[in-house]
């Protein structure tokens, strides 16, 4: 009995060994596990923070963005606000630009999408006043403008009226001067350019009144011209015809002084039709031999007389010496 004890006692305290062993085994299989399992669970954390911070700092680069954004746009604001407020200050303002301002403003306000939310209300409202000051500088630049063109419609009728007066004189008197009257009819209408506009409802038809006109005014002096170019050739004709006609001369000193009246009369003479101009070349260069051929002659005549002269006072010489 004592044996069997023992060996029970054995066999028991073995068990307990084998147990004891096994929960060792147990604990640090368990104790491995939780040391993978912290260790995973910290290479997590760590990821997930890394792409917390991450996140943050996109955050911030983002937040940093917009608030550049917003402070550029507020900058823009102003700047467009001080524009409009120095354009309604300018004593010379003009009707035009101050409208493109208006406009460009305005597009460039309805891009700027986001302001700094504690400056918002006061860049809106400086850049409304602002825009308010040039709104009514273009009102009363406009109301000048319609007055201006109420005022030019007496000064375009005037010059309309003018112009018709110019195109019956032009019809109706046949000894116009074409130089004149096309002289006249430029002056008229460098005035009419000098005038400002019309309104809307009155402009166009002053404008075709006054073109119109003009253009008959510029059709009728252009046809007198070009019958008064022909008359011109006519008269050349003439001049050259009288000196080639001066075949026999008694009195070379009446003759001369017609010569030269007839040369300035050719210099008074205008132009002669663009379409005759080798024609009227011709008849310049006939004159002018028709001239050459008189003075030639005359010089003749002029060196016989001082031949003559000489040979009488040679004859009076001789005479003189016979006497003494």
């Amino acid at each position: 009995a004592e044996q069997r004890r023992r060996e029970q006692e054995a066999r028991d305290e073995e068990q307990r060994r084998l147990q004891a062993e096994r929960r060792v085994e147990q604990d640090k299989s368990r104790s491995e596990q939780q040391s993978k399992r912290e260790a995973v669970q910290k290479a997590r954390q760590a990821e997930r923070d890394a792409e917390l911070a991450k996140e943050g700092e996109q955050r911030q680069e983002r937040e940093k963005q917009r608030t550049e954004s917003l402070q550029k746009n507020l900058e823009k604001l102003l700047a467009v606000a001080q524009k409009l407020v120095e354009l309604s200050e300018k004593e010379d303002l003009q009707l035009k630009p101050a409208e493109q301002a208006l406009k460009e403003a305005q597009e460039a306000v309805m891009a700027l999408t986001s302001l700094p939310a504690e400056r918002r209300r006061e860049a809106r409202q400086r850049y409304d006043e602002a825009r308010s000051k040039l709104v009514i500088r273009v009102h009363a630049l406009r109301e000048q403008k319609d007055w201006e063109r109420f005022a030019n419609v007496p000064r375009l009728e005037s010059l309309c009226a003018q112009v018709e007066e110019l195109l019956q004189v032009v019809n109706s008197d046949l000894d116009i001067d074409p130089q004149a009257a096309a002289d006249h009819l430029k002056k008229l209408q460098s005035e009419w350019k000098t005038v400002g506009p019309a309104p809307k409802e009155k402009s166009e038809a002053l404008w075709q009144r006054f073109k119109q006109t003009a253009d008959a005014v510029y059709e009728a002096v252009r046809s007198a011209g070009e019958a008064e170019r022909a008359e011109n050739v006519k008269l050349r004709e003439d001049l050259i015809k009288q000196i080639e006609g001066l075949t026999e001369v008694t009195d070379w000193r009446v003759a001369t002084d017609t010569v030269k009246a007839w040369q300035a009369e050719w210099k008074q003479l205008g132009p002669v039709p663009r379409a005759q101009k080798e024609q009227g070349e011709e008849l310049w260069k006939r004159f002018r031999a028709a001239c050459d051929a008189f003075f030639e002659k005359r010089k003749g005549h002029v060196a016989e007389l001082v031949a003559d002269r000489e040979d009488n006072q040679r004859k009076k010489e001789e005479l003189c010496i016979r006497v003494e």
